[in-house]
């Protein structure tokens, strides 16, 4: 039993890995709040508070991304940031709340559609 528990739980935790200016970092999503575009740089806010900054990308940040994104707890809020629907506490007045504390604007349209996908990951998908 033990074993089998142990299987399924390294299945739901996956992780993605980051090139940073000081090497590769791998990151486990499910602390990973939200992902965001900076200067052509990733930046990965984390549930703890800290923030890991990637290398320089040279594609586009759904590319760049995209490891993350195929997650189903992650979904793009507009063309420039990728959140954990998982660490999302409220959406309320275009602003996405996370459990760390931190909040993040959105446009009305991307709004939109971070608060449905956040509803249906709770309330229908869970």
């Amino acid at each position: 039993m033990d074993d089998a528990l142990s299987t399924f739980a390294s299945q739901d935790s996956r992780s993605v890995t980051v090139k940073t200016r000081d090497g590769m970092v791998k990151l486990d999503t499910e602390h990973i709040t939200y992902a965001e575009l900076c200067q052509r740089c990733v930046v990965y806010h984390m549930l703890n508070g800290t923030e890991v900054e990637s290398v320089t990308i040279r594609s586009t940040f759904s590319s760049a991304v995209a490891e993350l994104l195929s997650d189903h707890r992650f979904t793009l809020g507009g063309t420039s940031l990728a959140v954990n629907l998982s660490c999302i506490t409220s959406v309320e007045n275009d602003t996405v709340h996370f459990k760390c504390g931190n909040s993040v604007y959105l446009s009305k349209k991307a709004f939109r559609d971070v608060r449905s996908k956040w509803c249906s990951f709770w309330f229908i998908d869970n």
